[in-house]
């Protein structure tokens, strides 16, 4: 079994990635690339597992997404991990009232298991504290994953894309036909001028001056999978799996991993899917999850993005009241940031890459998320 590396093994270690070339099974209209991690002689696919994190934003359509055109299914949507102050987290997560109803029932439960009483006071110093603790972890923990994020992307940066460039100039390299595909990228732009998108964004547009700002605080994006029905899940050849598993119903059910859903208008249970989801992963919900990285290479450039594998999401319980950004200005960001942002592009680097590369990361661990079940209160059970 793979090991699965955290915020702290790569915030904390020396490390390579190591980018290989994958033979292509159709024509040559964009190529793609299996990226390693090498720490301390060990090599793994390159992979993320976290916890108690808090995504920034709420999930967004693909920025060329034709949302008027009826029957149509996007690649992926995403979400936004940005670093978060903590007096916003501690205005969204406060600590529950204690009512007497509460501790009557909590005193009953300590007379069975022959406990003295506890005072109102007590237990309501006792949730002041747990939300006080629970929220600086979220907060400290979304910071790590974010600074893991960033250095993955630098070390691609410093690592891959000088190896890209090498193949580049290989005459070797995979017979006439995916040299021929290097050559057509190269005289159109040239090796060094040639684009590398991310998942991260560091710059902004001052609308003002119409120039580039740097954000005090990088973004970074984790696309989520759409199946051919529009469900948030992976597809696996002619198959879905789930991909966002709810984390109260999870630890209710003695840690077997229940798939997340809601209810429509009628009170029935569907499905999350590209429409509805943005009900459920609200913004600053809290979740687990496990995400790997793609390499796509086309006539737009190089590109590196973060794919949810699997996460446990803890919903915003409450409405959404937005602090930081307009509609219009989250639009220009989504715009600015995209990895891939032309249509032509899109379609060509989600031909083989959703289906081969996540079929390859499945094989990473049985059951990744076994220990990335968010522990409950006795209230919340």
């Amino acid at each position: 079994m793979a090991k699965l590396f955290t915020p702290n093994d790569i915030i904390n270690n020396d490390f390579t990635l190591e980018f290989t070339l994958k033979q292509p099974k159709q024509e040559h209209r964009a190529l793609y690339g299996k990226i390693d991690i090498v720490i301390n002689d060990d090599r793994q696919p390159l992979s993320l597992k976290f916890k108690n994190a808090i995504n920034s934003s709420g999930v967004k359509m693909p920025y060329e997404f034709d949302t008027e055109e009826p029957n149509n299914i996007p690649k992926y949507v995403q979400i936004s991990m940005q670093e978060i102050p903590l007096k916003d987290i501690n205005e969204i997560y406060k600590p529950r009232k204690v009512t007497e109803k509460k501790l009557n029932s909590l005193n009953k439960r300590r007379e069975k298991n022959s406990k003295p009483n506890i005072s109102l006071e007590q237990v309501q110093k006792n949730e002041n504290e747990s939300n006080e603790t629970s929220n600086n972890l979220h907060f400290e923990e979304t910071k790590k994953t974010l600074q893991a994020l960033l250095k993955l992307e630098q070390v691609f940066k410093r690592d891959c894309i000088p190896y890209i460039h090498e193949l580049m100039d290989n005459d070797d390299i995979g017979g006439k036909k995916m040299m021929s595909f290097f050559k057509n990228i190269i005289k159109k732009k040239g090796k060094e001028d040639i684009d590398v998108h991310t998942y991260v964004q560091r710059n902004s547009t001052d609308k003002s001056t119409n120039k580039d700002i740097e954000l005090e605080y990088p973004i970074s994006r984790i696309r989520l999978p759409v199946d051919f029905k529009g469900n948030i899940k992976h597809t696996y050849k002619n198959n879905s799996e789930y991909a966002i598993f709810d984390s109260k119903q999870t630890k209710l059910n003695n840690g077997d991993l229940i798939p997340a859903r809601i209810k429509d208008k009628n009170n029935i249970k569907k499905d999350l899917n590209f429409n509805n989801i943005k009900t459920y992963f609200k913004p600053k919900s809290k979740y687990n999850a496990l995400v790997n990285f793609d390499t796509c290479i086309s006539k737009f450039g190089i590109s590196l993005t973060c794919k949810l594998q699997e996460a446990i999401v803890t919903p915003n319980p409450n409405s959404f009241k937005r602090t930081k950004f307009t509609k219009e200005e989250l639009m220009e960001e989504n715009d600015k940031c995209e990895i891939i942002s032309d249509d032509e592009n899109e379609e060509i680097c989600n031909e083989e890459s959703d289906n081969e590369v996540t079929e390859e990361n499945k094989k990473i661990e049985d059951n990744p998320l076994d220990n990335l079940i968010d522990e409950y209160s006795e209230e919340d059970e």
